[in-house]
């Protein structure tokens, strides 16, 4: 069997989202089953839409990045809960950066004024890590 080679563009200017396109999540923990790669990596070499790699399954053997990246047009429907900042007037963006999906450092330590925690607000947050679910 033949296997295509995932080439990074390194002149490409996309700055890729850790997990969110447009109220859209990343499958967690997802990779490419022969060249490893997370959804992350997929703007550094394929196109939006993934057309040369989406077809390709990850290391579970069943899924596609077709099926687990928001950059290749599947994922996870979402959305953060609009304005949503917690008590250190932080946003759901701040949790990527500084937490595992599902939170489970920092999502219930902070409530907002109105009480509602990062793993009531954020999408990042309501991902279980292990399986990728709401």
């Amino acid at each position: 069997m033949k296997y295509k080679q995932f080439v990074y563009d390194v002149n490409q200017s996309v700055e890729p989202s850790y997990a969110f396109y447009n109220n859209c999540t990343d499958i967690p923990d997802w990779l490419h089953a022969t060249f490893f790669v997370s959804c992350i990596d997929f703007p550094y070499g394929d196109t939006r839409g993934c057309p040369l790699y989406g077809d390709d399954l990850g290391i579970d053997g069943s899924s596609t990045a077709n099926d687990a990246c928001c950059y290749c047009n599947g994922g996870m429907e979402c959305s953060n809960l609009e304005g949503w900042v917690d008590s250190g007037n932080f946003s759901c963006t701040w949790y990527i950066g500084n937490d595992s999906p599902g939170c489970p450092l920092y999502g219930d330590m902070y409530p907002n004024e109105d009480g509602i925690t990062a793993n009531d607000a954020c999408c990042y947050c309501q991902v279980e890590a292990d399986d990728g679910k709401f």
